[in-house]
């Protein structure tokens, strides 16, 4: 009993030291996660300057198992760790005794398999969160690019719109200055050709009323000659 109290005490002791050294971190501790943050800042920035989206997942993935491999190799390397580092009696113990310490040891040993497997959890959870915030922002950012490029492609086909619309009613106003020249012209042809028409029907009127009045002169000479020709006879 009084072994078990004082594994539980030491237990107590070592969660509380480990508490405190992740609440609390010292100047070394400190510059290590700033390089890491770094080093992650740099992983971001060379994913995000990758334009291939199969080049990218194919990158995440190998990345990914070779973040498996890793915390199976770390499995592996701290169960034997675990059981090297099981102190081993230099006396003998009572059977109550050595069940009660192997039991602790088999808790210690779990204790820490299951919080090295949390911290690796959480590292495991930490880096997918980072990979998929750097995923969801090379994503907005290729939004945004298609966005800026859709806008550009209305405003250069409203641009080229514009123009052919301005050519068009350039075009309509050419044409219609055309048409009305040709039909100013045509106008004034008909026009003229309406005055040459008057001109000669007015010609013509003034020979035949010539002819007429020749004609009129002739009866009137031949009228003259036979009423002197009555006289003579008679």
């Amino acid at each position: 009993m009084n072994a078990f109290l004082l594994a539980f005490g030491l237990l107590t002791v070592c969660i509380l030291t480990f508490a405190k050294e992740t609440t609390e971190l010292s100047e070394s501790g400190l510059e290590v996660l700033s390089k890491l943050r770094e080093l992650r800042k740099e992983e971001d920035d060379a994913l995000e300057a990758i334009d291939d989206e199969d080049e990218k997942n194919l990158i995440l993935a190998n990345l990914n198992k070779e973040d498996d491999d890793a915390d199976k190799l770390e499995d592996t390397e701290e169960s034997t760790r675990v059981k090297r580092a099981a102190p081993k009696p230099k006396k003998p113990l009572g059977k109550k005794a050595f069940a009660a310490k192997k039991r602790f040891n088999q808790r210690l040993r779990a204790n820490k398999i299951r919080a090295a497997r949390k911290q690796r959890a959480h590292v495991q959870r930490l880096r997918r969160n980072q990979r998929r915030a750097a995923q969801k922002r090379q994503a907005h950012a290729r939004r945004v690019r298609q966005d800026r490029n859709r806008a550009a492609r209305k405003r250069q086909a409203h641009a080229q719109r514009l123009r052919r619309n301005q050519q068009r009613a350039a075009q309509t106003r050419r044409t219609h200055v055309q048409r009305l020249r040709r039909n100013q012209q045509r106008a004034a042809q008909k026009r003229q050709a309406h005055a040459q028409r008057l001109r000669r029907n007015q010609q013509r009127a003034a020979q035949k009323r010539q002819a007429h009045a020749r004609r009129q002169q002739l009866n009137q000479q031949r009228a003259a000659r036979k009423a002197l020709l009555l006289q003579h006879r008679g």
